[in-house]
């Protein structure tokens, strides 16, 4: 709906939720496991996915703020356990390599990276193959993005963050053709239980790994 509404312009899909050119980012909130509602209500308040003015993709969801959030992600903190939190209110962050915006530098694969702003572009691979929005796994969400790397199809590379695998080691993942699906992760590096994590679990070297090489398959690039 959005890039038919918009000459086929991706949404914006910025690094930490930053504003592009005074358009925000599909949504703004960054989560953590420590801070409580007094401190930062980015956890937990909902207006930063349907208020306009902090979301991009506000207006087009019609207030159902649940499609940000898997059912399966009930992993709180003990902190936000004792300020009485049902949920992190996003549990899913959507590929690096769609939608216009500022990119992270910092990564092995920074001055290599390319990405989709138009869905025209969507073409290796095809848009039934090219992923958009995934849940992440909950020791490594921060902000709205998640990086993966196309030249990684062997497997040797790093994970920037880990996708979820609340599903019997699988995940919800939706592609740019509409279409969503439960993906199996068959290695052993995404598969890993939630420790609360802080610093957040990211920048993960691995070697031959199956879900890596799945990643990058399923990456959009030039």
């Amino acid at each position: 709906m959005y890039t038919g509404d918009n000459a086929d312009n991706l949404a914006i899909n910025s690094d930490w939720c930053s504003t592009y050119k005074n358009t925000p980012s599909w949504v703004s909130n960054h989560e953590d496991w420590f801070t409580t509602l007094s401190t930062d209500p980015q956890n937990t308040n909902v207006l930063y996915l349907t208020d306009s003015k902090l979301s991009l993709l506000g207006a087009y969801i019609g207030g159902s703020t649940a499609i940000f959030h898997c059912p399966a992600d009930n992993f709180l903190s003990p902190a936000q356990r004792t300020a009485k939190w049902n949920y992190r209110i996003r549990s899913c962050a959507m590929d690096g390599a769609l939608g216009a915006g500022a990119k992270y530098g910092g990564l092995p694969f920074s001055t290599n990276y390319w990405w989709a702003t138009r869905s025209s572009q969507l073409n290796n691979p095809g848009p039934s193959q090219s992923w958009v929005f995934l849940d992440e796994h909950p020791d490594s969400i921060d902000d709205e993005i998640l990086y993966t790397y196309s030249g990684y199809t062997d497997g040797n590379g790093q994970f920037t963050e880990l996708p979820a695998a609340n599903h019997s080691r699988a995940v919800g993942i939706s592609f740019a053709d509409g279409h969503s699906e439960i993906h199996s992760w068959t290695g052993g590096h995404v598969v890993l239980p939630v420790i609360y994590s802080t610093p957040a679990r990211q920048q993960i070297n691995v070697t031959a790994d199956p879900d890596l090489a799945w990643m990058a398959q399923h990456t959009p690039h030039m």
